[in-house]
């Protein structure tokens, strides 16, 4: 059964007001807006690719709002493919971006997560 798609919920405009109260990470901000050049200097200043603002990671931002280029960035510099979001959907991006419609986003991931996979059952392997 399909889920019903439903609006983001972080917007543009909810990136403008945590811009302000200081709560968004310059990354999440980045990949929310689809910023490639920002980002790209925020990854080679060592920004961290997984924290969490408002329930999502900036892969989950990036991947609800079709930000194909900005995913694929993330993940080559470590962004976890397979993390949940903390709220009420607990979605990993693949599916938060199948859910907004964003197909070759949603697959781009599925490939990530396979390959997270492979090198962690390699580096767990005796």
């Amino acid at each position: 059964m399909q889920r019903p798609r439903r609006a983001a919920p972080h917007s543009h405009s909810a990136v403008a007001t945590a811009q302000t109260d200081g709560t968004a990470p310059g990354v999440y901000t980045a990949a929310i807006s689809g910023d490639f050049e920002y980002l790209l200097q925020l990854l080679d200043a060592g920004a961290p690719t997984d924290t969490y603002t408002q329930g999502w990671t900036p892969l989950h931002a990036a991947c609800a709002n079709g930000h194909e280029k900005v995913a694929a960035a993330l993940v080559a510099a470590g962004a976890d493919a397979t993390v949940r979001s903390k709220d009420d959907e607990m979605l990993n991006p693949a599916e938060l971006a199948e859910l907004h419609g964003h197909q070759p986003c949603a697959q781009l991931i599925k490939r990530e997560a396979k390959r997270q996979a492979v090198r962690r059952a390699a580096a767990n392997s005796p």
